[in-house]
């Protein structure tokens, strides 16, 4: 779906008209039956987009919100580490622990890369070491 496309399914962008002839209200286009209206097919949600948003969702299978989830993660690990001891040599190793862990989920979420094992058990192994460079940030 295009950016047009999706502003004028949330009613930001609306554009056009439609002329019709009808002899009852059962004949009458839905377009003639709300306000800022104009295209029902360009403008209305129907069934078959919904059909298309979830089809794209179920081929990303989940890939990209773990990579967001990922992120999340990476940013909160790296706030308590430099909460904890401020800038050190602890928080450069995670810097560049988080850096490499990120860069392998991006891989795996837009490139289809590796398997949801592997990274989830990369994902574990990053969060376990920040857990270590934080005991060893508050302890020092």
């Amino acid at each position: 779906m295009k950016v047009l496309d999706v502003l004028r399914k949330l009613g930001i962008v609306r554009y056009g008209a439609k002329a019709a002839t009808w002899t009852s209200g059962k004949d009458m286009p839905a377009e003639f039956l709300m306000d800022d209206v104009y295209d029902a097919q360009k403008d209305l949600t129907t069934k078959q987009d919904v059909a298309r948003v979830a089809e794209g969702l179920k081929k990303s299978g989940g890939r990209k919100v773990l990579f967001w989830v990922t992120v999340a993660l990476a940013f909160v690990a790296l706030l308590f580490l430099t909460a904890g001891g401020g800038i050190s040599i602890w928080l450069l190793g995670a810097l560049c622990l988080w850096a490499g862990v990120l860069s392998l989920t991006y891989q795996f979420a837009y490139g289809g890369q590796y398997s949801y094992g592997g990274v989830i058990a990369l994902l574990v192994v990053a969060l376990l070491a920040s857990f270590i460079l934080m005991g060893v940030t508050a302890s020092g």
